[in-house]
């Protein structure tokens, strides 16, 4: 029944009920990636913030550390269930939330309002059974996808963890506004090079019911172009390919490495013209929701990769959400990519849009919240330049050996003005990429460098 019931709450709504998804009425933290769409996040968000004020109004204490699932209370020898989206024996109404404390169970149902309504108490002297949500995981080979009882995403992996990771980056104007700016930016699959990034093909919707999928159509207020039996004929495409709309514009990927000294990295994202920034990632991850209040949750991962890439069972009654195989199609790559060495940093937001003309002739559509995570300078560990980062295109003039002329050009107008920059802020923390010969064979390294200005655009590089 548990099963059974939390899939049908993730798809639709109840029936005479506040728009609220379970998920999202048991949000413990601010956290909200769930199904259904983010609204309902904040709406939950308002029902518990005012039912936590309006209890310690009342002089009651709760503990916030766990979500509990149900109670079992023996009450004059009778035994009552008070289950989480289920109805209350007692008042009849729908539960909606479960507080506890040292004394007493506190629930809440639908019929409860935080600005003077009753809420049910049953004191924990009756004999008891306690039940607490469980992390929802999948294993993968040996890997394993979660979502956590915070609704947080998690992976769980045999590698070691990264504290560093490293920002390939072309010499382009949009990445050099980026580092002057202190931002990441968060990527939608239509950006990657990936065709099979965060792909709908891998999400298996074979055992989809009639009823799941009506559901889903009514509860996001979508058109049906097709029928069901249509739909299932052609792979359920157009189902997938509006829960892939509705995830991607909620979800950006900032793609890292492990390894500054890649040479395939540097040429196929730095083309030796660019440059490398390594971040401290506890710090990085630590910053996100202090300089980026919209940002509602995110995870951090190492790709996971695979010699064949398997669907996964999007309908699995394991799942009480979709989360664990969008967490799925998000991190699963083939083995061809595995010279990346990639970590993924996924941020969630309420709405970041979606680039359709890179791929369609079709109207973009338009976010609510920009796709640029921002961060402290402190963040930044290093930065190194790529071999070629001093040529053609940015000096104007060789006044000597490692004397450089800075130019802006009406193609790279941002030039002197990045150099000022790093000059400026991160002259103790610059490097340069090139090759040394131990033992007659070539190795590529870096080289620490300063910056010395000699006037405004003059600079020498010293090694």
């Amino acid at each position: 029944m548990r099963h059974n019931l939390l899939a049908s709450v993730c798809a639709v709504r109840w029936r005479g009920t506040p728009t609220l998804s379970l998920g999202s009425i048991l949000k413990k933290r601010k956290m909200k990636f769930f199904i259904p769409p983010i609204e309902d996040a904040k709406q939950a968000d308002e029902v518990y913030k005012s039912s936590i004020e309006y209890l310690k109004e009342k002089g009651e204490r709760i503990a916030l550390d766990y979500k509990i699932y149900s109670v079992s209370l023996q009450i004059d020898g009778i035994e009552k269930n008070f289950i989480v989206g289920e109805v209350d024996p007692i008042s009849h109404d729908l539960i909606v939330m479960i507080f506890e404390n040292n004394n007493d169970f506190i629930v809440c149902t639908t019929s409860y309002k935080a600005n003077g309504g009753k809420f049910h108490k049953h004191s924990k002297e009756y004999p008891y059974k306690i039940e607490y949500f469980n992390n929802m995981e999948y294993n993968y080979k040996d890997w394993c996808y979660v979502l956590d009882n915070f609704n947080c995403h998690k992976v769980k992996h045999p590698l070691e963890s990264s504290k560093t990771v490293y920002k390939y980056y072309s010499n382009s104007k949009f990445n050099r506004e980026a580092i002057i700016n202190n931002y990441l930016f968060c990527s939608h699959p239509y950006h990657l090079n990936d065709p099979m990034d965060f792909s709908s093909m891998l999400w298996d919707f074979s055992g989809l019911t009639e009823k799941r999928y009506n559901d889903f159509f009514e509860f996001h207020d979508l058109p049906k172009e097709v029928s069901y039996s249509t739909d299932r004929n052609n792979n359920f495409k157009e189902i997938k390919s509006k829960f892939w709309e509705i995830h991607t514009d909620r979800s950006g990927i900032i793609s890292l490495s492990k390894n500054e000294l890649n040479t395939l990295m540097w040429a196929h994202y730095s083309t030796e013209y660019g440059f490398c920034v390594e971040f401290n990632i506890d710090k990085l991850i630590s910053e996100i929701v202090y300089y980026n209040k919209e940002i509602n949750n995110y995870v951090f991962m190492p790709v996971q990769y695979v010699e064949n890439i398997e669907m996964i069972d999007f309908c699995s009654k394991e799942f009480l959400s979709p989360d664990i195989p969008v967490l799925y199609a998000l991190n699963i790559k083939k083995a061809d990519w595995k010279y990346e060495e990639e970590w993924r940093l996924v941020c969630y937001a309420e709405s970041f849009g979606i680039p359709r003309k890179l791929i369609y002739p079709l109207e973009d559509k338009k976010g609510k919240v920009e796709r640029n995570i921002y961060y402290g300078k402190d963040v930044v560990k290093s930065i190194v330049l790529g071999q070629r980062f001093f040529n053609g295109k940015n000096i104007a003039e060789i006044k000597g050996e490692s004397i450089y002329r800075l130019e802006d050009t009406d193609e790279e107008p941002t030039n002197s003005k990045f150099i000022n920059f790093l000059y400026e802020n991160y002259n103790d923390k610059l490097y340069i990429c090139d090759n040394f010969d131990p033992r007659k064979s070539f190795k590529r390294s870096t080289i620490k460098i300063i910056l010395e200005k000699l006037d405004e655009n003059t600079f020498r590089i010293k090694k």
